[in-house]
């Protein structure tokens, strides 16, 4: 169970997870693997299915992610949307990788 700090009228429920942290782990995740189903990235990102689907959902609305394809299974696939590609860099790894250093 959460804590719960109240003031006055006002309680305050602390989440165990910062939302930001997961949007930008699941927008790194669809960017290395071009596509993938929520189930997926719960398993890999060692994140709860439900708030694999809540955030993808947001990042739906915001026009970050897009649903491609639903399979035979009524697995739904998602990937980036291209405009998001141009906003958020590469990730830090690619980035690494790509860079040349002169001696």
């Amino acid at each position: 169970m959460e804590k719960v700090y109240s003031l006055s009228n006002i309680n305050i429920l602390r989440l165990r997870t910062v939302p930001e942290v997961n949007e930008k782990n699941i927008l790194n995740y669809l960017t290395k693997n071009k596509k993938a189903w929520i189930n997926k990235i719960s398993s890999d990102l060692n994140i709860n299915r439900i708030t694999v689907r809540d955030v993808i959902k947001r990042l739906e609305k915001q026009g970050s992610v897009a649903l491609i394809e639903k399979d035979k299974f009524q697995r739904k696939w998602y990937s980036i949307n291209k405009n998001t590609e141009e906003l958020y860099p590469r990730s830090i790894a690619e980035i690494g990788n790509s860079v040349k250093v002169k001696l």
